[in-house]
């Protein structure tokens, strides 16, 4: 064979396949690491160290045979190309996950196993943190509840996880089925250690909505719904649920039987400049007007009614 760096290489990959052809696996493996040594920038290094891995697996040497795959592949497939597929397989879990507006609704099942797909690749940090985070919300979306609880702690225990507020109001979904004092605490870490993130008014609004659901009379912490829908609409003005927030307040206070309190809050949202041309208002007038009537102001009621 020689040190002809042309011709030596290829002649010990040969020599290296004969000796596997004739069942001398310990022998062709010393050939094959030979070539490895002597000619560790040519061309025939990547098959040889596929061969030995052959060779170990021959010999009954599993262990060595996967480290040997495992260090071919990576040289195959290196970080650059495996977050190029890596990117193609999140279009696809993406397009899944979140179709066009004219299109079907959400296929979770099929966006799960893409993201899983994506992770199998050991994709770069980034490409890593999205797919785990929206793999665990399709999780939750399809009721594995454990799972998508155990993903999303484990994210949140990093040093540094990117997507932390967002993780934290999920895991908070996902313990809202189950353990509501867990969930509660979720949903105000997220509006205590995100403050300026739009996920803190989504969990003080869910968190209202844990400690007093509609109409339920039982079960209802008046206290801490109305801390947090007062805060979510001081802090959060212009937030999707900010008028839902001001009128509820007094909504929550009427099912708690405060009455007192409750017609104050009802005048607030009524009187408040920004509901001047609500369209809440007038059902808030309404919702006033029947609590006057059952205190037996008929006159005040009709009013207001008026």
């Amino acid at each position: 064979v020689g040190d002809d760096p042309i011709r030596g290489p290829h002649l010990r990959y040969l020599q290296g396949r004969a000796l596997q052809l004739a069942g001398d696996h310990r022998g062709a493996r010393r050939a094959f690491e030979q070539l490895i040594r002597d000619f560790p920038e040519s061309a025939w290094v990547r098959k040889a160290r596929f061969c030995i891995a052959d060779s170990q697996v021959a010999l009954g040497d599993t262990a060595a045979a996967a480290t040997a795959y495992r260090t071919g592949t990576d040289e195959l497939l290196d970080r650059s190309r495996r977050d190029e597929i890596a990117t193609i397989f999140r279009e696809y879990a993406h397009a899944a996950f979140a179709p066009d507006e004219d299109k079907a609704a959400p296929d979770h099942a099929t966006a799960q196993v893409l993201f899983a797909t994506v992770l199998e690749l050991e994709p770069s940090d980034e490409l890593r943190h999205d797919a785990e985070h929206h793999r665990a919300i399709c999780l939750l979306e399809l009721g594995q509840f454990d799972q998508a609880v155990r993903t999303f702690a484990r994210r949140l225990d990093e040093d540094q996880d990117p997507l932390a507020a967002e993780d934290r109001f999920h895991l908070a979904r996902a313990q809202a089925g189950g353990d509501t004092e867990d969930a509660l605490r979720q949903y105000h870490l997220v509006a205590r250690l995100h403050p300026d993130h739009p996920r803190a008014a989504d969990a003080l609004w869910e968190a209202a909505l844990l400690l007093a659901p509609t109409g339920a009379r039982d079960a209802i912490d008046p206290e801490r719904a109305v801390a947090d829908l007062r805060q979510l609409h001081s802090a959060w003005p212009d937030h999707e649920h900010a008028e839902e927030a001001h009128l509820r307040i007094a909504r929550v206070l009427t099912w708690a039987g405060r009455r007192a309190e409750a017609l104050t809050a009802y005048s607030e949202f009524i009187d408040a400049p920004e509901r001047s041309a609500s369209e809440r208002r007038p059902e808030a007038m309404v919702e006033l007007g029947h609590l006057i009537e059952e205190d037996g102001d008929t006159d005040a009621a009709g009013q207001v009614f008026r």
